[in-house]
């Protein structure tokens, strides 16, 4: 499945995160994940970056939802929290 840049921004909502804190655990920069967040469509070309992204919201404790009949695409938190859980 892939994941949208709106499903980013709902991620790093749940996580209480900043840009910057994906940013860093990513391993990319602050303008790539803002862009990706913007993005109504992810091309190919950004496709390693989209799974880096996917790999640390997910090890944070993230659930992608796919688009279902009634209900759009989201994402949910399992509530148990990773070591990567950034705190405030």
């Amino acid at each position: 499945m892939s994941i949208t840049g709106t499903q980013i921004r709902m991620a790093r909502a749940a996580l209480r995160w900043r840009v910057d804190n994906l940013a860093e655990l990513s391993g990319l920069s602050w303008a790539r994940v803002q862009q990706m967040e913007r993005a109504t469509f992810i091309s190919a070309t950004n496709s390693d970056n989209l799974e880096v992204v996917r790999r640390v919201l997910e090890e944070a404790g993230i659930c992608f939802l796919g688009p279902e009949k009634e209900m759009g695409e989201g994402v949910r938190l399992v509530p148990a929290a990773s070591p990567n859980q950034v705190q405030d």
